[in-house]
């Protein structure tokens, strides 16, 4: 996963775009670091929740999954 790839949340269907990334790299694969998000599908709308948030990759990859690869 990497800044401008979409991702969906598997157990709510948000979609959120990376924006920022700070990975940790061992053998050219991602072993650690965080990601920033955007939330972009309107599921906060309405909402007192911001549409920014940030989580750790182990977080990332096990609750979401790339839709659209940047390009």
């Amino acid at each position: 996963m990497r800044v401008g790839d979409l991702v969906k949340f598997e157990k709510t269907g948000a979609i959120a775009l990376i924006i920022e990334t700070s990975a940790i790299l061992k053998n050219n694969e991602i072993t650690s670091g965080y990601v920033s998000l955007y939330i972009c599908d309107g599921i906060l709308d309405n909402t007192s929740e911001y549409n920014f948030t940030s989580m750790s990759y182990e977080i990332l990859n096990r609750t979401a999954g790339v839709i659209n690869e940047s390009g």
